[in-house]
């Protein structure tokens, strides 16, 4: 779109609205459409709108449009914004333009910033997805001063800032933390600490995952490097043996009862079917003398789908059970 057209567009005419949520609207449109042409403008929406919604808005697109021009008018909203959220949306954009300046700014809010937390865990981000190496290490600096200060909520949103670079020397630092949680008595939920690291789809992530037996973590890329390991898939299979076994064993199970899923008996059968060998003799013993699933429960209106599911489960179930027998047969002829 020319400039000429961009300026007297219906939707760009928003930007000129006494309405903000019409303002707002409008600089979503110009991240949508990537027009370089609407930086000043909303470099002056940053520095100048009364409402915090608008000026959120424009940190956030200056970021995704990654125009150089916007690094001072985004370390002034930093220093100066009375909202956090814009601090916050800000320091995520200057990750996102990178360079020196940037680069001082935000390890200058992590060694200087005391009382936004939030905004130090946005800067640790916005360090760890730029890639450089001194940005790196000063996020896992942050990581590690937040472990010592021993605040479980800071360190999870840190975590999953940090887990959302997917580089892999902030996923050691995760991991070296997960481990000394493991071993401390904090009393604490580690789903936000697991999910982060299950988002980094790498070796270390994988075999932690097996480790604390959080094998239902697995994402499919994880799925893809067990079958790529003889021992993963010794332990995974019994892992999930395991569990199905258990739901087995449960007494007096309720029509609302929720059983292993299809996903589960699938990814089974797939160890089984393609790496057979490195399934123990114990865990196929399990697997045959696996109970048939019951049928799923489903509001009313929902029984067809859930029919669907059921089909498709009782299917991976067929197919777990006759590949583990025909692997027990297959060692007894050895």
């Amino acid at each position: 779109m020319g400039l000429f057209n961009w300026l007297f567009d219906p939707e760009m005419r928003k930007l000129r609205s006494a309405d903000p949520e019409r303002r707002a609207e409008a600089i979503n449109q110009i991240g949508k459409s990537k027009n370089r042409n609407a930086v000043d403008m909303l470099i002056n929406f940053l520095r100048t709108d009364k409402n915090d919604t608008v000026r959120c808005r424009a940190a956030d697109v200056l970021g995704d449009l990654a125009d150089p021009k916007a690094v001072e008018p985004l370390i002034e909203a930093i220093r100066t914004d009375k909202y956090d959220t814009v601090r916050q949306l800000a320091a995520r954009a200057l990750g996102k333009l990178g360079g020196a300046r940037a680069l001082e700014t935000l390890i200058n809010v992590l060694h200087t910033v005391k009382k936004d937390t939030h905004l130090r865990q946005r800067a640790a981000g916005a360090l760890a997805k730029m890639g450089n190496p001194r940005a790196t290490q000063a996020a896992t600096e942050a990581l590690t001063a937040a472990v010592n200060a021993g605040d479980p909520t800071v360190i999870d949103h840190l975590v999953w800032e940090l887990a959302e670079s997917g580089n892999d020397v902030m996923l050691a630092a995760i991991l070296n933390y997960a481990k000394c949680v493991a071993t401390s008595n904090l009393q604490r939920n580690l789903g936000l600490l697991v999910r982060s690291i299950a988002a980094f789809e790498l070796e270390p992530a994988t075999d932690f995952l097996i480790e604390r037996g959080l094998w239902e973590s697995l994402w499919p890329k994880h799925r893809v490097l067990v079958l790529r390991s003889h021992d993963r898939c010794r332990r995974v299979a019994s892992l999930i043996a395991e569990s199905i076994a258990a739901n087995d064993r449960l007494p007096n199970k309720s029509y609302y009862h929720r059983g292993p899923r299809g996903e589960h008996y699938e990814f089974l059968a797939v160890i089984v079917c393609e790496r057979g060998a490195a399934v123990d003799v114990a865990t196929l013993r399990t697997i045959v003398v696996f109970q048939a699933p019951q049928p799923g429960w489903a509001d009313e209106g929902y029984e067809k789908i859930q029919e669907a599911f059921d089909r498709e489960r009782d299917a991976a179930y067929r197919r777990l059970l006759e590949a583990a027998a025909a692997e027990l047969q297959r060692r007894m002829h050895q």
